[in-house]
């Protein structure tokens, strides 16, 4: 598992630290401890902005389109680091007025923008905690994280207010509301006043700052100084919060700096991601380690494209769902041209395919055919990001292909800083997260229910180093859970080592159920298996231990079907269509190997997608197993009452045979007599 310098196969650059237990570290970590700084004037992310707003204090830093009509936006227009970070110390300077105690904690509340950064930014001048919540937490979970944090102050849109309002009935310390838009109507100032709370606006909270600011009232944060709390929204319960450092963040910064990207002056990113989460911010930390410039989107994910074209991007991140829509669309289109055309795009993806192989490309079909595709976003991409969950094999191929060779699948967590394994720089493949970032050292651990093994490279994947949270906040018990006692951070997810040295994810250790025969059976496993189908869009796979074997809720691939909306309800209960689908995944369960208590016995057919909307999937796109529990409890009673039934039906035919046979057996010996 050591370096590799061939171009032919990725010099991944690892290394075992420690040959007793296994542990994996990135070649440029070293040998001592651990590294969590890229400087060494940078050791929380005040130092980070502070040193590069003087760095590159004329360079544009954020951006916003401004809009022309309900319908229409101009270009961007950005705001430089030496302005923003005035604009940020009025802010903070303002925040200082309302008397919020030490370590207070301020809450987020909006889409991502301008005054979302400048609320964090503002926190960390005086040593507060930003908390972010977001929309898809619900009422409940929103009220649970006001309540635990005793949070007294929200910065939001204008479109929150009145959902604030509603919490304040069982958040009492709510005592201001801070809107960062002014447009709003004067009877919700008397609203505010009614239940007590100050409602002002980011505008009136910088125009105080501006007077009574003092730099050296600052009260600024060491790198053990608690900078942020990531609730995360979670497949179970109520939502966990990740106690992050700066000196967590600082680390998480490190990370994709350790990836050898070629930064130049001309940097940009597209913010839309949520910064909800914490990986967003890491991405634009990286960014500022650079001096490059941010801009936000407009808020609506459906102009994402045109707001890609406005700020031409050279690096851009997503999930696997963004990815495939794009690379559907453009399959799409490929398809329905004909003639030349179609055949010029093929002999260029096989030409760009076969470089791939020594990471590189044709710069001759790169111009000929794919400058108009890339032109989609924005056209000066350098690198793409996936991560969150794993991307398929195609879809990474086709991005890699068509878009850009340095196409990098990440893997890390909330709890990780988003730190955990990534592909290095011009050193990219497919069907693995790369090898460890440098903030953090990796090893696997036996799970010998599911029958993984470390000595046979894989395990569950646990990661210790400087990006590593510091416990779940006021709750002890599932930190225990979750963190040993030096240090190694228990993921969930079972991994395996390549010889190469790249870390694959093969597994899930939750989600597992054990069938009535003792069969175990890893749900996570299964339903990625079977959504390779062709005519799968999702898939959940359900069973419990009093049965032996597991039923299915599926949604067709429409998309890719080319069936009309209007049709897709009533597609779903014929009965010819659905055999269709069950075949190509019983086709995908036999290609893949599975056994037979693994695939599904019973299919119930939908036409809604799992979506963050109806809440049945968390905001990193993973399903939200109790709460699809909960929605198809029927469902998965009658799908299993309706299989006993045929169980039934079945016994009784093959007993009504049995007799049949033996009462012609009987006349036929009555006759032979």
């Amino acid at each position: 598992m050591g370096q590799k310098q061939s171009k032919t196969s990725e010099p991944q650059g690892i290394f075992l630290h420690n040959k007793d237990e296994k542990i994996l570290r990135n070649i440029k970590s070293g040998k001592g401890e651990l590294k969590w700084k890229f400087r060494e004037d940078v050791e929380t992310i005040y130092d980070l902005l502070d040193v590069y707003s003087k760095e590159y204090p004329n360079r544009a830093l954020y951006g916003t389109r401004i809009r022309i009509d309900e319908k229409t936006y101009g270009e961007y227009q950005y705001l430089t680091y030496k302005n923003y970070v005035k604009r940020k110390n009025w802010f903070a300077a303002g925040l200082k007025t309302l008397d919020l105690p030490e370590e207070s904690f301020v809450c987020v509340w909006s889409k991502n923008r301008l005054e979302w950064k400048l609320t964090e930014d503002a926190c960390f001048c005086y040593s507060y905690v930003l908390v972010s919540l977001y929309d898809t937490l619900g009422h409940e979970s929103s009220e649970y994280i006001i309540n635990q944090t005793e949070s007294r102050i929200i910065v939001c849109a204008k479109d929150k207010i009145e959902k604030i309002f509603e919490l304040k009935k069982s958040c009492e310390n709510i005592q201001y509301i801070v809107s960062m838009d002014e447009d709003f109507d004067t009877d919700l100032i008397e609203q505010a006043q009614e239940l007590g709370i100050e409602l002002l606006t980011t505008n009136d909270l910088m125009k105080k700052g501006k007077k009574n600011f003092d730099k050296d009232n600052f009260v600024l944060p060491k790198a053990d100084t608690l900078a942020t709390l990531v609730y995360t929204s979670g497949t179970t319960g109520m939502p966990k919060g990740v106690m992050l450092t700066h000196k967590n963040l600082v680390a998480g910064t490190l990370g994709p700096r350790g990836i050898g990207y070629p930064a130049t002056e001309e940097e940009a990113y597209i913010s839309y991601l949520p910064l909800a989460h914490v990986f967003e911010r890491i991405m634009i930390n990286f960014l500022i380690s650079m001096g490059g410039r941010i801009a936000f989107f407009t808020g609506d994910i459906r102009n994402l494209l045109p707001d890609l074209q406005a700020c031409k991007p050279t690096i851009m991140a997503g999930v696997p769902r963004v990815w495939s829509r794009i690379c559907s669309k453009v399959r799409d289109n490929v398809d329905k041209t004909k003639g030349i055309k179609k055949m010029l795009f093929e002999k260029a993806y096989q030409a760009n395919l076969e470089k791939l192989k020594t990471n590189e490309e044709s710069p001759f079909w790169n111009r000929l055919v794919f400058k108009k595709v890339r032109q989609v976003l924005g056209g000066s991409i350098k690198m793409l990001i996936t991560g969150a969950a794993p991307i398929t094999k195609e879809d990474h191929e086709f991005l890699r292909v068509v878009f850009c060779r340095n196409t990098l699948q990440g893997y890390g967590l909330s709890e990780t800083i988003a730190n955990g394994a990534t592909h290095v720089f011009d050193h990219v493949s497919i069907g693995n997260t790369g090898p460890p970032k440098v903030s953090v050292e990796i090893k696997l651990i036996d799970v010998p229910e599911m029958n993984y093994f470390a000595s046979k490279d894989q395990g569950e994947v646990c990661f210790r180093g400087g990006a590593v949270f510091q416990g779940y906040f006021k709750n002890i018990e599932k930190t225990k859970e979750a963190l040993t006692e030096d240090g190694w951070f228990k993921t969930g997810d079972i991994g395996q080592f390549n010889p190469e040295g790249t870390l694959a994810l093969i597994d899930r250790k939750k989600n597992i159920i054990k069938l009535s025969q003792g069969e175990y059976v890893a749900l996570e496993k299964v339903e990625n298996i079977l959504s390779k189908a062709k005519s799968v869009s999702q898939i959940v796979i359900y069973g419990n231990s009093f049965q032996n074997f597991v039923v299915a809720i599926v949604i067709p691939d429409f998309e890719s079907l080319g069936i009309p909306l209007e049709e897709q309800e009533d597609l779903c209960n014929e009965e010819e269509f659905q055999q269709k689908v069950i075949n190509e995944i019983n086709e995908t369960a036999k290609t893949k190997k599975l056994f037979g208590f693994e695939i599904p016995k019973k299919y119930h057919f939908e036409h809604n997608v799992f979506s963050i909307e109806n809440g049945l999937l968390t905001d990193t796109m993973k399903l939200k197993r109790p709460k699809i529990n909960e929605h198809y409890e029927e469902i998965f009673k009658t799908l299993y009452q309706e299989s006993e039934e045929e169980q039934k039906e079945k016994k009784n035919n093959k007993n009504k045979i049995k007799k049949e046979i033996d009462i012609t057996e009987n006349d036929e010996k009555k006759k032979e007599k």
